[in-house]
């Protein structure tokens, strides 16, 4: 009965030990450590909200990058606009027909512009959403007394800065304002971006001291736990041939006793 016993408890032993072995982790039941088994629980719920708050900032990340990108493309669209305004307001150069044809450049710039405004999406969501291109670039001006406000809409064909008869210089104003509103936008993005990138940082490092303290409750020791499985085996091999000796000593001990009554 003892050895049977002794087989039993180094087999699990043994069992045990090549279940850690082979999952890598030195707690794969409850039974194992109850207390760590606990604190592993914890900590994976711990481990499952810092990798889901690291998600959504990257996806805040990746939407900034989309922005920026569109806010590039309206900011190359501010220096088309400079450069004709700039080509208009030699008027001393230029034919009634190059003016119209650079008001056709503008508008269809603006055009451009309005459209970007109105389809760009990151992932099916509106980036732009309620923007108009038009109203930007607004400066307030006092004409006769009264103030009077214009924006990039007021350069368009028959609007009061338009390139072939319109006053370029408040034209040049307009354009002017509209840039510094662009790069103050992209500056914004590019804010937003590093605050981001710092939280993630932070998260990244809590995330990888969590992870390097679960591994320490949780994982195996492989050197040790080789050890241990020699150890059991060894053990197990011991309680077998044990039980074979007494098995064979009982045996022997029945026979002398049969013999001793046949005589």
């Amino acid at each position: 009965m003892a050895s049977n016993f002794a087989i039993a408890r180094t087999s699990r032993e043994v069992n045990d030990s090549l279940t850690k072995l082979a999952t890598g982790k030195r707690i794969n039941r409850a039974a194992d450590d109850p207390a760590g088994m606990t604190a592993v629980e914890a900590m994976n719920a711990q481990e499952r909200t810092l990798q889901k708050q690291i998600k959504n900032l990257d996806f805040q990340r990746i939407q900034l990058d989309a922005r920026e990108g569109g806010e590039s493309a309206f900011a190359e669209a501010y220096l088309e606009l400079q450069s004709l305004v700039v080509t208009a307001a030699n008027s001393g150069a230029l034919s009634t027909e190059e003016r119209e044809a650079l008001q056709v450049q503008l508008d269809g710039t603006l055009q451009g512009m309005q459209y970007v405004a109105n389809t760009t999406n990151f992932r099916g969501q509106q980036l732009f959403s309620g923007r108009n291109i038009f109203l930007e670039g607004s400066i307030t001006e006092v004409v006769d007394g009264q103030p009077v406000t214009y924006s990039l809409k007021d350069l368009q064909r028959g609007g009061k800065l338009n390139l072939v008869n319109g006053d370029m210089a408040l034209a040049q104003k307009v354009v002017d304002a509209a840039q510094k509103g662009s790069s103050g936008r992209r500056a914004a993005i590019g804010n937003a971006t590093r605050d981001i990138e710092s939280q993630q940082r932070v998260l990244m490092v809590e995330l990888e001291n969590l992870t390097g303290a679960k591994s320490q409750i949780e994982d195996t020791d492989y050197a040790a736990e080789t050890s241990t499985l020699v150890r059991a085996q060894l053990l197990q091999q011991s309680s077998i041939a044990t039980r074979e000796i007494a098995i064979n000593l009982q045996r022997d001990t029945v026979l002398s006793l049969l013999e001793g009554v046949k005589r």
